[in-house]
């Protein structure tokens, strides 16, 4: 495996070269630690703008804000300005079925 530096570099690489080529770019993210180190690596500006879309893939239902909720850690770790372009499952949702097809 990579050292995380190493990681974070790729992931800066893969969305300016998909911006560049596609117009945009998608990240998909668990919870835990590993996303909270690379965004401690990562260059902010490289997760910023609209042409980001960040995607929460591991899921804890738990209310908005809990510490036990991966979207909590994930918002935490990203730059203020990538927050907005995070895309959290919607666990919150009293029908899960409706909110996952949307």
């Amino acid at each position: 495996m990579k050292p995380a530096p190493d990681r974070a570099e790729l992931i800066a690489e893969a969305a300016c070269a998909a911006i560049e080529a596609r117009g945009s770019f998608s990240l998909a993210l668990s919870g835990g630690r590993n996303p909270r180190m690379v965004f401690s690596l990562i260059d902010p500006e490289a997760l910023t703008g609209g042409a980001v879309s960040i995607f929460q893939v591991d899921v804890r239902i738990a209310p908005d804000g809990d510490p036990d909720r991966n979207p909590t850690a994930l918002r935490a770790g990203l730059a203020p300005s990538a927050v907005s372009r995070l895309r959290p499952m919607p666990v919150g949702n009293p029908d899960p079925e409706a909110a996952a097809a949307r």
